[in-house]
């Protein structure tokens, strides 16, 4: 029994001196250390980025619309020719042959209507001595039988005439056909330009009865070029053309391109359910450095403020911890907390809540005040202020926490 009793005397005692040395090791109160930009001028740049490839702004497929076999290939990748320039030939003998068959059918066409011409001429005539006769022998010959039948030959003689006409017509059709035809055995260029691509070698058959092969691709120049990128719908409402753009490729990491809107389209693409509005910018190349097809991704810049009151997008993003709102608790918690409560260390007064309106948090004497502003741009690095702020003002951007 005395055991028990000296022992609760010294739990009596050491429970105390743990609960103060607990109390004076707790930590005090937090302290805030503010991060702080000071409100300047500056310029905002508004940007929409996108991406796209670069392609001729004329660019011709050249085909055949004949078949045949590829006698001869004159031009090669990269070659400048001219409208009219001889880039193929296709082999012309079944060509050459067709045509002289339609020029014979043609001759003979012709021939057979001056055989027609002949037999209109010749039962005219025959009409008309038939007719005097009727005439002179006031009816009694010939019989209105012969004269109705010499009549009859007479129309039948003009019929086979107007035939004979249309045969030649269409004789001279089939002629003029198989001439072009010969013609376009020779494959030119339609316009000044460079050979971009060639697939097609001597001896190659080329078939054009379903759809015209394609030989060569020609661009009428590569000085000027143009990039067709895909705006998401999002920022589709913000392009508009004349607006000026910059890009940048893969063969040239460290070069900035310009770039200007030349077209906007109303057509809309859908890839992976991702809705964009395909957009051309118009791209210069005097130093053919960009080639066709190289990937690129632009920058089109959509709006811009120069030399306005700024302030860091951080500024409107920043509201005050918990801990510097001023709540109303102690520095010890718990049990600890509502037995001992240190003297001088009640919590600040808490700053204003913040509301919908755009708002800063300034620092003044070590104090926050919250300044509502109207806003403006933003690239979402720094925003325009209107109005509530002014250069040099000092805005907070952030802060550390730390223990006393």
């Amino acid at each position: 029994m005395k055991d028990i009793l000296f022992n609760k005397k010294i739990l009596l005692l050491i429970v105390p001196a743990i609960l103060i040395l607990v109390w004076l090791l707790w930590p005090a109160d937090q302290q805030a250390s503010y991060q702080t930009k000071k409100v300047e001028r500056g310029n905002i740049t508004l940007s929409v980025m996108a991406t796209g490839s670069l392609e001729p702004v004329n660019q011709v497929d050249v085909g055949t619309e004949v078949s045949g076999t590829v006698r001869k290939v004159f031009v090669d990748y990269n070659d400048r020719v001219k409208a009219g320039q001889l880039l193929a030939v296709l082999d012309t003998q079944k060509l050459e042959a067709q045509v002289v068959q339609s020029r014979s059918i043609m001759e003979s066409s012709r021939a057979t209507v001056d055989q027609s011409y002949a037999a209109v001429e010749e039962s005219r005539q025959n009409l008309a001595r038939l007719e005097k006769l009727f005439e002179v022998s006031a009816g009694r010959a010939p019989s209105q039988q012969d004269l109705e039948a010499s009549r009859a030959t007479v129309r039948k003689s003009e019929a086979s005439y107007k035939a004979a006409i249309a045969q030649v017509r269409e004789a001279e059709a089939r002629l003029k056909l198989d001439q072009v035809n010969l013609q376009k055995a020779s494959i030119r260029s339609p316009i000044n330009g460079i050979v971009l691509s060639r697939v097609v070698e001597p001896g190659q058959t080329v078939a054009a009865s379903l759809q015209t092969p394609t030989l060569f691709t020609i661009a009428e120049t590569l000085t000027q070029l143009r990039l067709i990128v895909a705006v998401d719908e999002a920022d589709i409402g913000m392009v508009k053309k004349g607006q000026e753009a910059s890009f940048t490729v893969d063969a040239y990491p460290d070069r900035t391109f310009p770039a200007s809107i030349e077209q906007v389209r109303y057509a809309s693409e859908v890839t992976d359910n991702v809705v964009t509005y395909q957009t051309v910018l118009a791209v210069g190349n005097g130093d053919l450095a960009l080639r066709p097809g190289m990937t690129a991704t632009a920058v089109i810049v959509v709006d811009q403020r120069e030399n306005v009151v700024v302030v860091p997008a951080a500024a409107l993003r920043f509201q005050p911890s918990n801990a510097n709102q001023g709540e109303e608790k102690s520095n010890r918690g718990g049990l600890l907390g509502m037995l001992f409560k240190p003297p001088g260390r009640d919590a600040r007064p808490r700053p204003e809540r913040s509301s919908d309106k755009p708002a800063v948090y300034l620092l003044r004497d070590g104090q926050l005040i919250k300044q509502d502003i109207k806003v403006g741009l933003s690239d979402g690095v720094q925003t325009e202020v209107l109005s509530g702020l002014k250069p040099g003002d000092v805005v907070v951007v952030g802060e550390e926490i730390r223990h006393e």
